[in-house]
């Protein structure tokens, strides 16, 4: 998520998300040109599993 939004600011996007969690989709397709002010929305989910931490031991 803080790479798609340092993207949508370095380009001046209006970004919109819906839920939390992991990008699932986004409204901007590959290949697609960008203008300044052009609205990018991103869909997030929830990892399907738990995080779980890892072992240090």
């Amino acid at each position: 998520m803080r790479d798609v939004m340092y993207f949508s600011k370095l380009l001046k996007l209006d970004l919109k998300t819906s839920g939390t969690g992991y990008v699932t989709s986004q409204s901007i397709e590959k290949g697609q040109g960008l203008q300044e002010g052009d609205t990018l929305e991103i869909e997030l989910e929830p990892p399907l599993q738990p995080l779980t931490e890892a072992n240090t031991n």
